[in-house]
């Protein structure tokens, strides 16, 4: 009887340590098309080269996060992934963890390979999106308003992010902005030199 409970109790708490994107506990779902990729390209300058937007596909919600998948079609295929959104932040002043990125299959591996191209970083033959992975952030609106008082916005349901990549020996940082309104998803680059250690951490090793 004893080792049964103990079996309970372990199961339980296996349960319980299951991640945002894995509860579906109360699941809500929204659908949309798939919109082509949007690339503004070079506007002369070194600035936001590397920007690019994909539509927002489906929407869910849990008693945890909000998953947004996002695919967008580009040179006769789909690319996209999946990107997962606390409901709770875990800091203060906008910052948090637990963002997550994550894999939908080739779709995913296509849009690591577009990003190493706009990127222009050298990806091996096949190389692979990382099946997922979770990021620190600071939601902007959040820290502005925390900072300067300012109001963030409202009514447009917009959410603007940096995220931050970091390894043993660098880091990096990245703009995500989601607009469900507009059935958008934004990255876009906050400084080149981030480049090499983006592509490093989504690529799966």
């Amino acid at each position: 009887m004893r080792r049964v409970f103990q079996n309970f109790t372990y199961f339980f708490f296996l349960l319980a340590g299951v991640g945002c994107s894995q509860n579906i506990n109360k699941k809500v779902e929204t659908n949309f098309p798939v919109k082509p990729l949007s690339i503004p390209g070079d506007n002369g300058d070194d600035w936001g080269d590397g920007d690019f937007a994909i539509s927002i596909t489906n929407i869910s919600k849990n008693d945890t996060c909000i998953i947004y998948k996002a695919v967008s079609n580009y040179k006769n295929e789909d690319l996209g992934l999946s990107i997962s959104i606390p409901i709770s932040q875990s800091g203060n002043k906008g910052f948090g963890d637990g963002i997550v990125l994550k894999s939908i299959g080739r779709q995913s591996d296509r849009l690591l390979a577009l990003l190493a191209t706009l990127y222009k970083q050298r990806l091996p033959p096949n190389s692979k999106f990382i099946n997922s992975i979770s990021l620190s952030y600071v939601d902007l609106s959040q820290f502005e308003k925390s900072v300067a008082g300012s109001v963030p916005k409202t009514g447009s349901g917009e959410m603007d992010y940096k995220l931050f990549f970091q390894t043993k020996d660098d880091e990096a940082e990245l703009y995500l902005n989601i607009k469900p309104k507009e059935q958008l998803v934004e990255i876009k680059e906050k400084d080149q030199e981030y480049r090499p250690t983006i592509i490093q951490m989504l690529e799966a090793h």
